[in-house]
């Protein structure tokens, strides 16, 4: 007879644990259909522990995300301008040392040819 009564009481446990999980999977479901249309997600009620923590993560992520490409764009740009400057600097220290380089060119053989 107990066994009866625990074979119940577990079926019914288990019971509800799977319609919690349908009700979390249903929407889950919902949630990522309106990202990727594009919509807003519904808000659901509180209640549901799982269901919760899940969708206060997921905002964070969402947020973090949005931030993360915002930065990754400023990124890219601040970077441009650093190559950009370092490009600079190798270019005018080339050029110098030409211009160096020629200066001495001139100095010594030119100078010499020119003299005698």
């Amino acid at each position: 007879r107990l066994n009866v009564i625990f074979s119940k009481v577990g079926r019914r446990i288990a019971i509800a644990n799977y319609r919690k999980i349908l009700i979390v999977w249903i929407r889950w479901t919902a949630v990522k259909r309106s990202e990727r249309r594009g919509i807003v997600p519904h808000e659901y009620s509180k209640g549901l522990d799982a269901w919760d923590a899940w969708w206060e993560t997921h905002k964070k992520d969402v947020a973090l995300q949005k931030y993360v490409i915002i930065r990754g764009n400023e990124h890219k740009v601040m970077r441009a301008w650093q190559q950009w400057k370092i490009y600079l600097g190798f270019r005018r220290e080339k050029n110098s040392r030409i211009a160096m380089a020629k200066r001495h060119y001139l100095k010594t053989h030119c100078g010499k040819f020119f003299s005698e």
